[in-house]
């Protein structure tokens, strides 16, 4: 049987949940890859800008909103790249 993990032994604990609130609000809870095409679109999502496994940190500077979609789509992408 599968063995699953909480969010918060995942690093997803109080703190992700109080830093995620901060960005979301920051971004005023819109995707910010539609906002910059001029489209409104709620964000569900935090995205880390470079990803952690490249070097990125939890720093504000590093996170942005998304949509899912648009998470799942960048997620994707970067996944690509990093497959041999």
């Amino acid at each position: 049987m599968e063995q699953t993990t909480s969010t918060t032994e995942r690093g997803y604990g109080h703190a992700w949940r109080k830093l995620r609130e901060q960005v979301l609000k920051r971004d005023n809870y819109l995707c910010v890859k539609h906002f910059a095409i001029g489209e409104v679109v709620m964000a569900t999502d935090l995205d880390h800008i470079v990803s952690k496994e490249q070097g990125g940190t939890d720093d504000m500077d590093n996170l942005q909103s998304l949509c899912s979609p648009s998470h799942q789509e960048k997620t994707a992408r970067e996944d690509s790249k990093s497959s041999p």
